[in-house]
């Protein structure tokens, strides 16, 4: 069960993973509605990056890159969602991401993505600083409730595409996803590393 950490009063972003400070997953500010699912896909999708790039993995794991994303309503939970994952590990040695997410009722995914950079930022440095040891768990909710939020966010969905984009590291390219929603766990080894250092997701590939 993941380790008690103070949750966000608001409940509209919060954190889901692990970190080195604690032995087990944690979890606070975000609902099981999204959490769930989002678990059953990365322990899937880290499994067969396991089985994909066998001794690769660790090395690719510790240098995997940041993948930013937007997701419309439905595609992982009901409401649409705006985050970042990042590798990570637990105090025990297990390896599995820290995820900063914010849940947006009604919004598009493409205006989370073009709204939210702020967000993003905020987020995404929280996160390391959490890895970093720079603040202790507790500290990351104060500082997720204090990033920016996205403003001027229009009602409805303008498409049903969920967008991925990461700005690379030493195995994988800058790159961007547009997919139906969560990628396949069978794709997720590329996103940790490119064999051929030309990826077919390098640029913006279109759901199909």
């Amino acid at each position: 069960m993941p380790e008690p950490v103070a949750s966000n009063p608001v409940g509209l972003c919060g954190f889901y993973g692990k970190l080195p400070a604690r032995g087990d997953f944690v979890r606070a500010g975000l609902p099981r509605s999204f959490t769930d699912p989002w678990d059953d896909w990365l322990q899937a999708a880290i499994a067969a990056s396991r089985a994909a790039l066998g001794e690769d993995w660790l090395p690719s794991w510790m240098e995997a890159p940041i993948w930013r994303f937007a997701l419309p309503g439905g595609s992982c939970g009901d409401l649409a969602v705006l985050g970042l994952w990042m590798p990570s590990i637990d105090r025990a040695g297990r390896h599995f991401p820290l995820t900063l997410a914010l849940l947006a009722p009604g919004a598009s995914a493409h205006d989370l993505a073009g709204r939210g950079t702020l967000w993003l930022d905020a987020a995404e440095q929280a996160g390391l600083d959490a890895l970093e040891h720079v603040i202790a768990p507790e500290e990351l909710t104060a500082r997720l409730d204090a990033a920016p939020l996205p403003d001027g966010l229009a009602p409805g969905s303008q498409s049903n595409s969920a967008l991925w984009w990461t700005a690379g590291s030493p195995f994988v390219p800058p790159s961007s996803l547009r997919l139906r929603g969560l990628p396949d766990p069978a794709q997720f080894a590329t996103m940790i590393r490119d064999p051929d250092g030309n990826p077919a997701h390098n640029g913006c590939v279109e759901a199909s």
